[in-house]
């Protein structure tokens, strides 16, 4: 297919040229016969039948550039999701292995090293167990709440805690 295609419609009419009073004056004007103006003088006449024109142009709707540019963005996207998953599923599992041996007792004894702030390891017997005199009234209706509920938290004092 040609890049620039131009067409133009055409419409064609005809009238039998000159009247008889055009004919009168155009052979007075060129000195010629009636019958000669009429059989030898033609009237033509061009115009456009509307003042607007159509462009139709054929474009690529996606260019391969953009294409491939889109691919590797959404690839880059989601290869970037699946790793951090995978880092989230390894961390995860690192928590539970490193819980489930300070279950067994292995981390205990530096629990109780690390202990030099006065926190206080606890556990969930401990909590059952828990001295009511230590407790902390904050509930109007007369509910109590452990005062050393968090391990390695005093009871008094700032809570903080850090997780990135």
């Amino acid at each position: 297919m040609p890049c620039n295609v131009t067409r133009y419609g055409k419409e064609l009419s005809m009238v039998k040229i000159p009247s008889k009073a055009s004919a009168k004056y155009l052979a007075k004007k060129y000195n010629k016969s009636e019958l000669y103006i009429a059989e030898n003088i033609l009237v033509l006449d061009i115009f456009f039948e509307a003042l607007n024109y159509e462009t139709i142009e054929q474009k690529k709707a996606y260019e391969v550039a953009g294409l491939l540019g889109d691919i590797g963005g959404q690839m880059g996207l989601f290869i970037g999701a699946s790793i951090l998953t995978v880092l989230e599923l390894f961390d995860y599992a690192y928590e539970i292995i490193k819980y489930r041996l300070c279950r067994r007792g292995k981390c205990r004894k530096d629990h109780k090293r690390n202990n030099g702030d006065k926190g206080v390891a606890l556990s969930l017997d401990d909590v059952k167990r828990h001295n009511p005199c230590e407790s902390i009234r904050g509930h109007p209706a007369g509910m109590t709440y452990a005062a050393n509920i968090l391990p390695h938290h005093s009871a008094r004092g700032t809570f903080e805690d850090f997780t990135c």
